[in-house]
């Protein structure tokens, strides 16, 4: 008789058949191993302020972008506005030494820079259109290059204005200057990143009666969380007062002010979160000689007038204030030079959430 062979039930080479992926997957698993995470470099202790800064230094320079890693622990610029023109190059700080970067791809010149963190990628998100004209480029600083994103499709006669990164939906909050038609004014607009794309929100209807200048903090590091959770705006609101405004991931809510704000409009100031006591730190910077620099903080319910410190002289402008979670403390980058008209970045200041931390190396 012939050997017709072995009948096989159906039943049975199902089960074999699984049984054989169930442990090839798990050798495979086993086996494998996950791509390396890119590891921070090592944490240099944030110098206690004023400290100069060691160089090479970015030089001098005007309307840079920057903001404060807070994975890799350091300062990072882009570009800004000199003698010779835009700026496209980048410099890190790590501890008190600024680097001169050089990634084989990275943006252009940009006009109206602007930067923020952002802590669900530990990227350094950057904006800016080239020549004011067009759409504005997005681009990410991962520690060792720029990548380019989506475009935030603005118009001509709109501008970026304040850039942060909100911790409670995971987006990056802009508002931008939009001049209306009638070339009087001017209203804020607020535009939502998600990781992919842009998003025009849904400012309050008193945002379109702003003089133009607005500023954002991210707030919510500190340990008080009497500021909030999300991104605070500042606002002037046309008739020489300013608006505060805190963004909770989800809506606006205007926030009665205890006190008085009051710092001349003309002085370019920025502002942080105090990680030591979750109050935001505003420096409206001197100017070159001829009006003093002022220091503000805000502690969830009234803005009152910081204390003295040398940078609020003439001789110290101080020139963006940082959340540097490092030395859980706010910290200028400025410069030293007075009756210079642009901005030299050799001096770091230390806010201790009572004052500015001074002594005589400055």
């Amino acid at each position: 008789m012939p050997n017709r062979g072995r009948r096989w039930n159906p039943v049975a080479v199902v089960t074999l058949g699984t049984a054989i992926l169930v442990v090839v997957i798990a050798i495979t698993i086993g086996s494998g191993k996950r791509a390396p995470q890119p590891a921070p470099p090592s944490v240099a202790p944030t110098p206690t302020g004023p400290q100069r800064l060691t160089g090479p230094f970015p030089g001098a320079r005007a309307l840079t972008a920057m903001a404060y890693d807070s994975y890799r622990h350091e300062v990072v610029l882009f570009g800004g506005s000199a003698g010779s023109g835009q700026l496209d190059d980048t410099w890190t700080l790590h501890g008190r030494t600024w680097s001169t970067r050089h990634p084989s791809v990275h943006p252009g010149p940009l006009d109206v820079e602007l930067m923020a963190y952002d802590d669900r990628t530990h990227t350094c998100l950057l904006v800016g259109s080239p020549g004011l004209q067009g759409p504005a480029q997005t681009w990410s600083w991962d520690g060792t290059t720029w990548t380019r994103l989506a475009d935030l499709l603005i118009t001509d006669v709109e501008g970026p204005q304040a850039f942060a990164f909100d911790p409670v939906s995971g987006h990056a909050l802009l508002l931008s200057s939009l001049k209306p038609a009638t070339g009087s004014g001017s209203a804020t607009r607020m535009w939502m990143w998600d990781g992919h794309t842009w998003a025009l929100g849904r400012p309050p209807s008193a945002f379109a009666d702003t003089a133009g200048e607005a500023r954002l903090a991210t707030v919510g590091t500190g340990p008080s969380g009497r500021t909030g959770r999300g991104v605070l705006a500042l606002l002037e609101d046309g008739r020489g007062s300013h608006m505060t405004w805190l963004w909770d991931g989800v809506t606006w809510s205007q926030r009665a002010s205890g006190g008085t704000l009051s710092y001349d409009p003309q002085l370019s100031s920025t502002m942080a979160e105090d990680p030591t006591t979750g109050d935001v730190v505003l420096i409206a910077a001197a100017d070159s000689g001829r009006r003093d620099g002022q220091t503000w903080l805000w502690d969830g319910a009234t803005w009152r007038a910081g204390v003295a410190a040398p940078l609020a002289t003439s001789a110290y402008r101080g020139t963006f204030v940082l959340s540097d979670t490092n030395s859980s403390h706010a910290i200028v980058i400025g410069e030293t030079a007075s009756g210079s008209q642009v901005d030299v970045l050799d001096v770091l200041w230390t806010f201790d959430g009572r004052g500015w931390v001074s002594s005589s190396a400055a």
